[in-house]
């Protein structure tokens, strides 16, 4: 429900949000979530820019931004 919030309120096309899944979709080994996330998205970028992000314990995220 949060993402759908997010996306709705950020005007974002649901379409482009997640195309491959997330990092459970993906797999979840401890400590490599984001780095399957980020190899996977720089892999995947044809064109355009794609954004990876993970979320920590204690509310803390990261997110990483990458420009093909």
């Amino acid at each position: 429900m949060q993402a759908i919030a997010c996306v709705t309120a950020a005007g974002i096309d649901p379409m482009l949000v997640n195309q491959g899944g997330g990092g459970l979709a993906r797999g979840h080994p401890i400590g490599a979530s984001g780095a399957i996330l980020a190899v996977r998205l720089f892999h995947d970028l044809k064109r355009g820019f794609g954004v990876a992000a993970i979320a920590a314990a204690g509310g803390i995220g990261s997110a990483l931004v990458l420009e093909a």
